[in-house]
């Protein structure tokens, strides 16, 4: 270190550079700016031996752009803090004088500007001065942009590649998504790519990230709200399944954080606010469960299924993943998994029990715990029901329900019946927040729908508030003050 400082100052230079470089850091940066505020001292205080602001700030100043300027402060500040720690008083920059350092974003080229770089390598001429650089330039910057070259291939192979491992590795065993979670993405993902190919006539062999723009995705998004109807909130669940994929490709290969990018400047749609709930009464609800015919095998399979949906709340997700295991006819309890894998423990009635009873009878006898509750049958091979099948059978016994029960809606799927025993049980006096927990509400405010739907609560709070009242124009007794001026006057304090 002798002799590569000067000035006053060369001492408490070496020592502290000596110092840092006994704790391992790297001192290369920090000696040159060193040595060139030596040199200043020499030249403009050769006689200052003390670190003033004076002379900090006049060699920051001197031929410094801002940026360099920010280097020269932050090198005299750490040797300022140095000569303080020895006890030396000096000057010593404040950081926020300084500020941080902002790293700028690099540059990621389009497809079609990389074609036309290449493109331009392959141009470059022949020269005495570079051997050979007509050859060295193309394959240099091809192996830095790809080992092994073929650009276009890679993207399209990497993109069904990544979507084959987002799908069976990350979503179910990495993160542990839900089957619920995983397959609603993969039915938005399906719906996704059939729309490209067939709207805008791209094979899935040849699909890119490239491809994948916000356009792409904003007019699929517009597409089948049109042509499906799809409110607001559909809308953004289908935009949160697509953009996850990217976010997750991006963390594997960083250049793909274009595609990301480009997809989170898509707006979520705000929606008008509905706290509406559509249900049916304790009567309809009696006339719809009296359609199967408990006789065939059939009719026993769906007014058990209806009857159990009904008095557990559940949704039709969670009763067709519901394992024979999961009833407990000793403890009168069925486990339901909700979203995100979580599990509860619904209490369910006699009655129900009973027609469980009968359910297993004839479609689980000897059955395996693990088999689905409700299953169909495909090759000889029992599966679990396809919500399909429910929705279908749940509709048509709506229709012939409503010939005898005016109070059944035109519409019957499997979640009216869940809508319709949340408020049951609100009406009997559940508290909303042990609602919530019955019906495996994560977010609590999810649950006050009902409070918005119930008008019939609504109407005896207003009774009993209003009891005694009238408002009908009846003649009522007259107050002392009324005709009274001054009565009135002195009620006021201006008597």
């Amino acid at each position: 270190m002798i002799g590569l400082f000067a000035s006053n100052f060369a001492g408490q230079m070496e020592d502290m550079i000596e110092l840092k470089e006994s704790l391992g850091r790297t001192t290369g940066t920090l000696a040159f700016y060193l040595r060139s505020f030596g040199s200043y001292c020499l030249r403009a205080f050769p006689k200052e031996a003390q670190l003033t602001y004076e002379l900090a700030s006049g060699w920051c100043e001197e031929g410094a752009s801002n940026a360099g300027s920010g280097y020269k402060m932050r090198a005299i500040r750490e040797f300022g803090k140095y000569l303080v720690s020895v006890g030396i008083d000096a000057f010593v920059f404040p950081s926020e004088w300084i500020g941080s350092r902002r790293a700028k974003p690099p540059y990621i080229f389009r497809d079609d500007e990389l074609a036309a770089f290449f493109a331009a390598t392959d141009e470059v001429a022949p020269s005495k001065n570079s051997p050979l650089r007509e050859y060295s330039i193309p394959v240099f910057f091809r192996l830095q942009y790809y080992p092994g070259g073929g650009a276009m291939k890679r993207a399209a192979d990497s993109f069904l590649r990544r979507l084959r491992e987002y799908f069976t590795v990350f979503l179910p065993r990495q993160r542990n998504s839900s089957p619920h979670t995983v397959t609603a993405c993969r039915q938005t993902w399906n719906m996704f790519l059939g729309y490209i190919e067939d709207r805008m006539g791209i094979a899935l062999a040849n699909m890119t990230f490239a491809a994948v723009d916000r356009g792409c995705v904003t007019g699929f998004l517009e597409y089948m709200s049109g042509a499906r109807g799809w409110c607001s909130a559909t809308y953004n669940q289908r935009l949160c399944c697509i953009r996850p994929f990217f976010k997750y490709a991006a963390g594997i290969e960083p250049l793909l954080a274009i595609y990301r990018d480009d997809l989170a400047g898509i707006p979520l749609k705000k929606g008008t606010a509905n706290r509406t709930v559509k249900f049916m009464g304790a009567e309809a609800v009696r006339a719809l469960l009296a359609q199967p015919d408990p006789e065939t095998r059939t009719g026993m399979r769906d007014r058990f299924f209806m009857a159990l949906m009904y008095d557990t709340a559940a949704r039709d997700c969670e009763m067709l993943s519901l394992a024979l295991g999961g009833f407990d006819a000793q403890s009168l309890t069925v486990t339901l998994m909700g979203k995100g894998s979580k599990l509860r423990i619904v209490p369910v009635s006699a009655e129900t029990v009973a027609l469980f009873e009968q359910y297993i009878g004839l479609f689980h006898q000897g059955g395996d715990n693990a088999s689905p509750l409700f299953y169909t049958v495909h090759r000889g091979t029992r599966t679990q029901m396809p919500d399909d099948n429910a929705a279908r059978f749940m509709s048509a016994y709506g229709k012939a329900a409503r010939e005898s029960c005016a109070d059944i809606p035109p519409k019957v799927h499997p979640h009216l019946l869940r809508h319709s025993r949340a408020m049951s049980l609100y009406r009997a006096g559940m508290p909303l927040a042990l609602l919530s927990e019955w019906l495996g509400h994560e977010d609590p405010e999810a649950t006050l729908i009902y409070a918005y739907a119930d008008t019939e609560m609504k109407r005896a709070a207003i009774e009993k508030a209003t009891a005694g009242e009238s408002v009908s124009g009846a003649e009522r007794e007259r107050g002392v003050w009324e005709g009274n001026d001054d009565m009135i006057k002195k009620l006021c304090g201006l008597g």
